[in-house]
């Protein structure tokens, strides 16, 4: 494995997954669905031959994202005159019926010239089950590790983004400034038991953090995505799409920003000799993105640094990637800094 492929921890889970059936009592449907054959007796079951996703003709299954205890994303083929391509999400107790209801809000509002997201296919809430319709495309993040097209990738990516923030969904939640925190509170012990980072550093950068992100609230909220990163940004040509909007909620649009660029902050500590392609798509995005919308420089930095913090903990505590960490905490600082230059 190489390239920002490497990054992805739900791939990797999901990869560990593939060598067995999947054990997991949160998600009980999911041991069944995981193989080609239960998961043709599912779709015999519950499906019924809706919208042509007949058992028979059901190819191949891949566990794609696997967050255990929380959901697990699977891939499904369909061979037969209709072959195609439909992706199941298995939710644990509860959260299956929230999703459905954003997705259908979503789709109720559409469709748009610049945003493709996901049509529910069929939702079965006994087994925490949503079944989807694929979003074609490329993802941004594999535009942006060949290089080739990533400007009108990067247009494309923020064109989504800021028509996602133009909408009105009334089932979203608020995410405020306080959620941000306890963000952050849940990565500083992680980060303090990092063997090349001095607790009293981490604690620095954590304070310094903690105490921008209350600007945050001043900003507008529109409607997140609230998990924005390249993998979740998927290319068809001109038009973007988004896909597992699971956690869409209300709040300022700095956070996906935020959260966007330190995707790339992060895919640039991993790929240091071509980090020059990383900033030419910061630059790119927020050209884009401001073209239509305002962004408060404060709130983004601010928005940025958090999620630089909360990535430096999510990759301290794995074993091959956890060098990212210092990396991550030092361009966090930098960030930061950047906002008490006179």
């Amino acid at each position: 494995m190489s390239g920002l492929e490497a990054l992805s921890l739900g791939r990797e889970l999901a990869r560990s997954t593939e060598m067995g059936p999947a054990v997991d009592p949160t998600l009980p449907i999911l041991r069944a669905l995981s193989t080609a054959a239960g998961a043709a007796e599912w779709c015999r079951r519950r499906l019924d031959g809706r919208d042509g996703l007949l058992p028979d003709s059901l190819e191949k299954v891949e566990i794609l994202r696997y967050r255990p205890g929380r959901r697990c994303t699977l891939g499904l083929s369909f061979g037969g005159a209709r072959g195609r391509r439909v992706y199941v999400k298995v939710y644990r107790p509860g959260r299956a019926e929230r999703s459905a209801r954003i997705l259908s809000g979503l789709a109720a509002l559409g469709p748009w010239p610049d945003l493709r997201v996901p049509a529910i296919v069929a939702f079965v809430p006994d087994d925490g089950v949503i079944v989807l319709e694929e979003v074609a495309g490329r993802s941004f993040e594999e535009v942006l590790g060949s290089g080739a097209g990533a400007e009108n990738a990067a247009r494309a990516a923020a064109g989504a983004v800021a028509r996602l923030h133009s909408l009105c969904l009334l089932q979203a939640r608020p995410w405020t400034a306080d959620d941000e925190l306890s963000v952050l509170d849940g990565r500083r012990l992680v980060l303090m038991k990092h063997p090349d980072l001095p607790w009293g550093r981490v604690d620095a950068v954590y304070h310094r953090a903690r105490a921008a992100v209350p600007i945050l609230d001043a900003s507008p909220p529109v409607l997140l995505h609230r998990d924005l990163h390249p993998q979740q940004i998927l290319l068809d040509g001109e038009r973007g799409g988004l896909v597992d909007l699971d956690d869409v909620a209300w709040g300022p649009p700095e956070l996906d920003l935020g959260n966007l660029l330190a995707h790339l902050d992060l895919f640039g500590a991993h790929l240091a000799s071509d980090s020059g392609r990383f900033g030419e798509a910061e630059r790119d995005i927020l050209a884009a993105y401001e073209s239509s919308r305002i962004v408060s420089e404060g709130a983004l930095r601010a928005a940025r640094a958090a999620s630089l913090f909360r990535l430096a903990g999510v990759y301290a505590g794995h074993p091959g990637l956890a060098r990212l960490a210092p990396r991550l905490l030092d361009r966090a600082e930098q960030i930061l800094n950047a906002g008490e230059r006179p």
